[in-house]
Order: structure tokens, then sequence, then C-alpha cells
């Protein structure tokens, strides 16, 4: 089931990616990736695209990516498959735009990001409830959650994500077999948090986060001090690695170990939280609750899930307090005119496990409302892979010089703009609508992108039959197995 599971839903984001970048974040992480494929360096082209605060100067004059190295990293291999295409006689550079080649599977990395952290999701839930429950978990972060849009764009949220899972399920795993496991769990454990440092330096505020759920989950334990010690030194051997790794990256670029690239660029540095806690709580254009509809249950699951499996839950509790808290300080809480509130999307994940205490509760009234908001999820997240965000929030910028209307205002939240504009693509609603009228694009999928580039129709039908086929063979293998 866990194989089929992973495959649904890698094949599900293979058919929504969109097959281009959108923002400037994505095209430095993009551009490292080729720079340090094709030239072994770390610096950035001087003539540099896209839209969105620009790379920053370095010791040397030449211009770096202020964005975590771990990313630009792990993608060689899927650009080198890219490069590869043209000794098959597809040049992708020529057909599209020059360097499409390394873009189109730049654009397919969340998709096998996002299907792991689901797959994982998935596992760490069945520690908890029955494998019915954990699929519908899974479901719920993989096509109910902000999860689903991300995996279209080339962000580093999603790989902190998994990160961070992979983290919590293998720290969780040392600590149940405590008194006969090896070190393994725990060194894999400390590694991933040391891979979500590398990945986004500020995820270093999780550190505590998870010494404080280790420390709980000892407590009970019977242990010598001198074993105890040696048991947080190994902990936080790999994130002290990774430390070191993002402080000589940082000297590397800026000769300072603690210059990260950040903060002195325009929007960036920390002000009051008020606005910032009120926006990513309550706001039309960035309310967490409102692009996750499935968390408005979780004020009334989380104190059944604490009563459960409190050390777990005090884990959820804090990994989502401590980002809310620090993300809701920075001037740019709002994550820069993307979909929905983009910092708070590594703990979703995190507010999605309780959910399956309020699944488990045979009530029918309650399977009716968690029905509801599945739907309503699911019809969000479609508005949110079907419009291309950055065009709309250009939109909006062009027409109102601010992005206080798409932020806070509920009639021009991305979330309403995409449905009209969604619709008015379906049904002709809304034509005299000013931002239905400016959005030119087509529908945000890498099938009409690629056709809209002349690329041969014969070859896209094949590949979307294949995805769809193999969707539902593996959809299909999961419900059969759930039934038994």
């Amino acid at each position: 089931m866990k194989r089929h599971l992973f495959f649904f839903f890698l094949s599900l984001y293979l058919l929504t990616v969109s097959g281009h970048l959108y923002v400037r974040d994505e095209t430095c992480m993009g551009l490292l990736t080729k720079r340090i494929i094709e030239d072994k360096s770390l610096s950035l082209p001087d003539l540099f695209p896209g839209s969105g605060p620009p790379p920053v100067i370095g010791r040397d004059g030449q211009l770096y990516s202020p964005c975590g190295i771990a990313q630009s990293i792990i993608a060689i291999p899927l650009c080198l498959l890219g490069k590869s295409l043209k000794t098959l006689g597809l040049d992708l550079d020529k057909v599209v735009c020059p360097d499409y080649s390394y873009i189109a599977f730049l654009s397919l990395f969340n998709s096998f990001v996002t299907a792991i952290s689901v797959l994982i999701l998935f596992i760490f839930s069945q520690r908890f409830y029955s494998p019915k429950t954990s699929f519908l978990l899974a479901l719920f972060y993989g096509v109910g959650s902000m999860a689903w849009p991300y995996s279209k764009y080339f962000f580093n949220q999603p790989l902190s994500a998994l990160s961070l899972l992979i983290a919590s399920y293998t720290l969780y795993l040392y600590i149940q077999n405590i008194q006969t496991a090896s070190f393994k769990h725990l060194i894999l454990s400390g590694s991933f948090i040391g891979l979500s440092i590398l990945t986004r330096t500020d995820n270093l505020i999780v550190i505590p986060v998870f010494f404080l759920y280790l420390l709980l989950s000892l407590k009970n334990q019977q242990q010598t001090r001198p074993h105890l010690l040696k048991i947080i030194a190994v902990f936080f051997l790999p994130i002290v690695f990774s430390i070191i790794m993002t402080a000589l990256y940082n000297f590397i670029r800026f000769e300072s170990f603690f210059q990260t690239g950040y903060g002195g660029m325009s929007g960036e540095g920390f002000c009051s939280p008020i606005e910032g806690l009120y926006g990513l709580l309550f706001a039309s254009g960035e309310s967490i609750f409102l692009y996750n509809p499935l968390l408005f249950l979780l004020p009334f699951c989380y104190k059944e899930f604490y009563r459960r499996r409190k050390n777990e839950a005090i884990l959820c509790g804090l990994l989502f307090l401590i980002f809310l808290f620090t993300y809701s300080q920075w001037k740019n809480w709002s994550g820069g005119g993307t979909w929905g509130p983009r910092f708070l999307l590594p703990i979703i994940p995190f507010l999605i496990l309780p959910l399956g205490v309020f699944i488990e509760e045979k009530i029918r009234l309650k399977k009716a409302i968690l029905s509801g908001l599945f739907f309503l999820a699911l019809s969000v997240q479609i508005a949110g892979i079907s419009i291309d965000f950055n065009e709309y929030i250009q939109i909006m910028r062009k027409l109102y010089n601010t992005d206080i209307y798409t932020i806070f205002y509920p009639k021009t939240s991305p979330i309403v703009g995409h449905t009209r504009i969604l619709m008015n693509k379906f049904f002709n609603l809304a034509p005299n609508d000013p931002v239905v009228r400016e959005y030119k694009e087509p529908l945000d999928f890498w099938f009409v992108f690629l056709a809209n580039h002349k690329i041969p129709l014969g070859i896209i039908y094949t590949i979307v039959l294949f995805l769809i086929l193999f969707a539902t063979i593996n959809l299909y293998l999961i419900l059969r197995k759930i039934q038994r």
C-alpha cells in the first residue's frame, strides 16, 4: 500500500505541475543548480531574470543566492536528466526557450518531495491510527492542503516540511525502542533537522522544540547520566555539522559566518508581530485556516490528541507556535505575494496529524462536517493549482499598486480571485470583471504550457494519459487494500 500511495500522489503531482518557474526565489535556487553543474561555481550570473527580490552582492562583487544551498544541490540529478534529453533528440532549449531543459525538470522537484512527504505522514500516522484513518490524513495533506499547489513550485518550504517530518518520525522511532535501539534513528533525526537548516537557515528555530521533545520522552526512561549525555551528543552532532556547513557557505559568499544574505533587502527585517499574527491566522488572503480549511477541526480534536499522545501533541503544538510567532514578526510575513501563508507550509503536516482523532469518532454529524470541509479544502487547492498565482498578484499590483487588497480584502483574496478566473474560463461567468479580463494566461499546467510552445501533441497526450492511468490504478489498489 505504501508504494501505491507514493505513486498515486507522484502521478497526480506530475500531472498538475506547471512546467515553469514563477518568482526570483525559485530562479535563484535553480540558477545556482545550473551554475554548480556547468561552472562549478556558487555565484549567479550577472543578468538575472524574474520578479521579486534580487540576489545579493557578495564578497567578490558577484551575485549570490540568499537561499539555503541544500535544495540547489539535491536538484542536480533532475537537471542532469533534463540535459540528457538532448541526447535523445529532444532539445527543449531550442523548442521552448534557453535553459528550459533545466527549468522543466526543476519544476518537477517538489512533486517528488511532496509525494514522499505524504508517504512519511501516512507511515507516521499508522503509529497512532488505523490504516484507513492514516490514508485519510495522507489524503487531507496531499490534496486538501497547500501542499498540492506547492508541489508545483520550486520554493524550498516543501523540502523543509519533508525534512522536519522525517526528523520527527525517526526521533519517535528511537524513543519507542530506546532500550534496545541503536543510535541509527537518533542520528537520522539529527541529520534531517540539519538538512532543514541547510535548506532554510531560519529552521534553526526548530532545534529547541525537538530537543524538548527528546527530553520529555527520556524523562521516564531509566538512563544513567553518561548515557543521557551520549544520547544528546549523538543527536546534536549532525545538527552542529549542518550549522558549521551553513556558516562556511555564508563565509564563502559574504566573508562572514553569520551573514546569510537576508535582512538587507527591501521589505526584510523584524517588526511588531500584531499585524503578522492577525494576517497568518485570520486575513482573507493569508489565513492558514482559509487555505487549509480542514484545520478548522484542530481546536476540536487537539485536546483529545494531547490526552492520548502528550509528547507528540506538545511537539506539534510547539512547532506551530514557534513558526507562527517567528514569521509573524518578519516584515514580509505574507511570503511576498504567493499562494497563502508560504512560511507556515512546513508545519501543516503536524497540524493534520491530530485530525485522526476526529476521523475515528463514529458520529454521523462529524462525518458530514469532515466531508464538507474536505470538499471545501479540495476546491481551494484546485483554484490554487489551476491559476498562475504570480500572474494574479501582478495584475492586482498593477490595478491597486499595493498588496493590501490581496491580503486583507475578501473579495480580492487569491482564493476568490483564482476561483472567479477559473469559473470564467469554464462558464464565462464574469467576463467584465477587471481582474478576470486582465488575466490572459491559460490553465497553469505543463501540458497546456508545452502545447502553446508547439511541442507535438502526440507526446503530450501520451504522457498525460499514462499519468492518469497510473494514478487511477494505484488509487484503485489503495482503496482495495483499505476495504479488506
